[in-house]
């Protein structure tokens, strides 16, 4: 019986000489970024209500990053609540009073972040925002 190479190197020379793609350990780019982070989208039509998206993570492994950005003015502060298959808060994305279309506000969570293959991440409005603005989130992992 032959040995197998578990790494799976897979070297392509180009100008450089710096190509190579590691697929049984970390996937790396020809200039070494590192591919095992994904991202995932949503939209809340409107946050000034108790509304709330629920993503599920296709992969296991960590949030790592949730990236808002709201459609207009707020009228009052408003809180996102993130939570990992309902579990205790990973925290929350707090949007200012006063915020433009186009504001950006990030979560970075650092406890009560890891995700299985199909866990389910609901984010839940305050709502106490006094305007009908809608949110985009972006919500990044990285990959077991």
């Amino acid at each position: 019986m032959s040995d197998v190479n578990v790494l799976n190197y897979n070297e392509q020379a180009d100008e450089t000489g710096d190509n190579k793609l590691v697929l049984g350990g970390s996937v790396k780019t020809s200039g070494g970024a590192n591919l095992k982070e994904y991202v995932l989208t949503h939209r809340i039509a409107d946050i000034s209500g108790a509304n709330n998206a629920k993503i599920v993570a296709p992969f296991a492994g960590t949030l790592i990053k949730i990236i808002s950005s709201v459609s207009g003015d707020p009228g009052a502060e408003g809180k996102l609540s993130v939570k990992v298959d309902g579990g205790t808060s990973a925290g929350n994305v707090v949007i200012a009073d006063g915020s433009g279309a186009d504001a950006i506000d990030t979560l970075e969570p650092s406890a009560n972040n890891v995700v299985l293959a199909n866990s389910v991440i609901t984010i839940l409005s305050d709502a106490t925002p006094s305007n009908a603005v809608s949110v985009e989130l972006s919500l990044v992992f990285t990959r077991d």
